[in-house]
């Protein structure tokens, strides 16, 4: 096919190439033709040029009038670009060209030989001009001319002729040629169809015959082997299908029979699942009473084996069940152990008189069935079990008096307890909120503090991990709360959700208070006394009273020293009341933070000696700011005293002081003990002492920390410290530079909440 359709195209290609050629022969002979009509249109114009000359200065030398002179110069003006077209047409007929040079070269003798001096001569003597033209040799250089133009014509019509004679030739051929290339094409086409119709079309007909016997159940259709290329390969490849279909309409024909089998043992399995499916539904509707659950089981069993009797035994459970007739003599037994997970809880007992004995898949359903019944005993059992366990751990829960909530990630309430309830009612007046984010904003609402409390949540809901604990009070009665937040997790490791637990410290509180109110006025009334003892003590030991024996002064020292320490506790304790109070007083002078810290650091040298422990101070630069000396340098005192305790022999205490920005930085650091960090949040508690301090019986009240603390806050600071086992202690006091805002000079007093 690729070979014929070759020859086909190349034939049809030829035919056409040749008809083109033939049409373009025909094209470029009519050009020709064309071309010499307008060369002879070109010679006529010219040759009319040449007349209207003669005529124009025959008419002015006769009458003398300008106006007769008009074409002969308007011809003047047009003849070279005529003479040059007109030999530019025949620039490819040497012959023709010489004519035409010939022409314009003698146009241009008449103009300059006759036609001007005739002018000239009409303008001198007008007689002497029409003389002239009498004389006829102006009429004989035109007549010359003429015959030029005519020998140029009779040339270039000659030639037109050759070439339309020619044209007409090349259009015949083409139209012969066309006739033999369109009917050699149709005859190559009509060989083509026939080729086809053999090789191609019979031989398909053939495989589409056979396929529709084929598909018709003849499994015996065959193609005959004819024919060449790929029709006789799908020839062959259609055989070759049809005995693979034969070979597999006897296979299927076997597998349908299997299916057969399948599907009626497929049936049997159905009736068996639907059997074990009704009697799980019957197990489940009876897992609240396990005796009448038991019996109901064991009646189905008996009904699906065709039995006509039976026992079942739980041992794990105490149940021993029968139903049915009792076993006959003779009968037919079935006896089968319960194995749930590897161990055997029970047995089940089948009779059945007269029939056959039990089959396999008899024993096989009923082992399975009795197995249902185990399981779904000791599930019965499980969820009684954990249903009382639930029940006893709500009790516990609903007895506890703080309030404890349970909340998912989008705060929905999944458990509360009985306080948690009138607490809710309390805060939301009745209406329950639908989240715990709800709840804690009817907190926020009716708390003293309910910015800080929204912070709180708010840091919360951010972080779902976060476990907080804070503290807040009700605007409404007064009552105080801490509430802890924490997130729960499953046995993976997955948040489930978020507990809350709200505990009621109203009467911690009230306590703390009564306690506070109770040590400042046991303060101030201990000062009064305490200060007269001081002076009747240093009466006694200058002498005022007589001389004193060596140990009496020995013991009024020690009681005078221990005076003097009961009332700095006393001092320190007032101190904590007015900062409590908020009315700490200071009075701010301006001093040099620097300088006041080498002054309090020299007298702690002593101790440091003592103790063996290199105490050194760097402040070199200044440190100006406005507070109170007194109060400050009781920081000092606190700070460094402290850091002499926890350090040992041979370790360093360091005192220094910098300026960073618009604050005056003082640090206290040392390479003690270190702290805990589980220590460090209630370190500036006042009278707290951590374990350590306590296991080596260092001495202090506990108060030292947190008077630093009242004190460096009521001057705008802030405090902190950074510590760890073994490492030392750096304690970091914070205070603002505010000689801008108060001048060099101003005194003020200001009280804690001012400050």
């Amino acid at each position: 096919m690729l070979l014929a359709s070759g020859v086909l195209l190349v034939l049809v290609a030829g035919l056409f190439l040749g008809l083109v050629g033939a049409l373009q022969d025909q094209r470029g002979s009519a050009r020709l033709a064309e071309h010499s009509q307008r060369v002879l249109v070109a010679a006529g114009e010219l040759e009319r040029l040449l007349v209207d000359m003669q005529t124009s200065v025959r008419g002015f030398a006769i009458t003398g009038q300008p106006r007769f002179l008009e074409p002969a110069r308007r011809a003047q003006r047009v003849v070279p670009a005529r003479s040059a077209e007109l030999a530019r047409l025949v620039s490819d007929n040497p012959a023709q060209e010489r004519r035409a040079t010939g022409i314009a070269a003698g146009i241009r003798r008449y103009e300059t030989g006759w036609m001007e001096p005739q002018i000239a001569r009409a303008r001198r003597d007008l007689a002497a001009a029409r003389a002239a033209v009498a004389t006829g040799r102006g009429e004989d250089a035109i007549g010359a001319l003429r015959e030029r133009f005519a020998r140029f014509v009779t040339a270039e019509r000659r030639l037109g002729a050759l070439r339309s004679r020619a044209a007409g030739d090349d259009a015949t051929r083409s139209l012969w040629f066309g006739v033999a290339g369109l009917v050699g094409s149709a005859l190559l086409i009509l060989l083509f169809a026939l080729y086809l119709i053999r090789g191609v079309v019979m031989p398909v007909r053939r495989v589409a015959g056979a396929a529709q016997r084929l598909a018709a159940g003849d499994m015996a259709a065959r193609v005959p082997d004819q024919g060449a290329g790929e029709t006789a390969r799908l020839g062959r490849a259609f055989n070759a299908m049809a005995v693979s279909l034969q070979g597999a309409q006897a296979d299927l024909i076997e597998r349908n029979a299997d299916l057969a089998r399948a599907l009626e043992d497929l049936s049997r399995q159905s009736a068996r699942v639907d059997t074990f499916y009704r009697f799980a539904e019957l197990l489940a509707g009876e897992r609240d009473d396990l005796d009448r659950l038991t019996r109901r089981g064991l009646e189905a069993i008996v009904r699906h084996a065709g039995a006509g009797g039976g026992v079942l035994v739980i041992e794990e459970l105490g149940l021993a069940v029968a139903a049915g007739d009792a076993p006959a003599p003779g009968a037919f037994r079935l006896d089968l152990p319960l194995d749930h997970l590897g161990r055997t809880p029970g047995r089940l007992e089948l009779h059945r008189s007269g029939g056959s004995p039990f089959s396999d898949d008899e024993r096989e359903a009923a082992a399975h069935l009795a197995g249902q019944i185990e399981v779904a005993l000791t599930d019965a059992a499980s969820f009684r079990s954990a249903r009382r366990q639930a029940a006893i751990t709500r009790a516990v829960l609903d007895a506890v008096p703080d309030v404890i909530m349970l909340v998912d990630d989008e705060g929905r309430m999944l458990f509360r307890n009985r306080p948690a309830g009138a607490l809710l009612r309390q805060v939301s007046a009745g209406e329950e909120p639908v989240s715990v984010y709800a709840l804690v904003d009817g907190f926020a609402e009716h708390t003293t503090d309910p910015r800080g409390f929204a912070a709180a949540v708010d840091a919360l809901r951010r972080d779902p991990e976060l476990a907080s604990r804070d503290e807040f009070s009700l605007a409404q009665g007064g009552r105080a709360f801490q509430r802890y937040a924490a997130p729960v997790r499953d046995g993976d490791g997955e948040v489930i959700g978020r507990i809350f637990v709200i505990r009621d410290v109203t009467a911690e509180r009230e306590a703390e208070r009564m306690k506070d109110e109770f040590v400042a006025l046991a303060s101030h009334e201990l000062r009064t006394p305490l200060t007269s003892i001081i002076g009747y003590l240093d009466v006694v030991l200058e002498g005022e009273l007589g001389e004193l024996g060596e140990e009496q002064e020995q013991f009024l020292r020690v009681a005078a020293r221990n005076a003097d320490r009961l009332l700095a506790l006393v001092g320190d304790l007032i101190v904590m009341g007015q900062s409590d109070a908020g009315r700490l007083s200071i009075q701010l002078r301006p001093l040099d933070v620097g300088e006041l810290a080498r002054d309090r650091t020299a007298a702690a040298g002593p101790t440091a000696q003592t103790r063996e422990v290199a105490l050194a101070v760097d402040a070199g630069v200044p440190a100006p700011i406005l507070g109170d000396a007194s109060r400050l340098g009781q920081v000092v005192d606190n700070l460094v005293s402290n850091a002499l305790k926890f350090t040992p022999a041979g370790g360093r205490v360091d005192v220094r002081v910098a300026v960073d920005g618009d604050q005056v930085v003082l640090e206290v650091a040392d390479t003690g003990v270190g702290i805990p960090f589980a220590e460090q949040p209630r370190l500036f508690e006042r009278f707290y002492r951590t374990p350590g301090a306590q296991a080596r019986s260092v001495p202090g009240t506990g108060l030292g920390l947190s008077i630093s603390k009242a004190i460096v806050e009521a001057h705008g600071g802030s405090i902190d410290v950074e510590s760890g086992v073994g490492r030392g202690s750096v304690f970091r006091a914070r205070l603002p530079r505010d000689v801008a805002a108060y001048g060099a000079s101003h005194e003020r007093s200001l009280t804690a909440k001012e400050a």
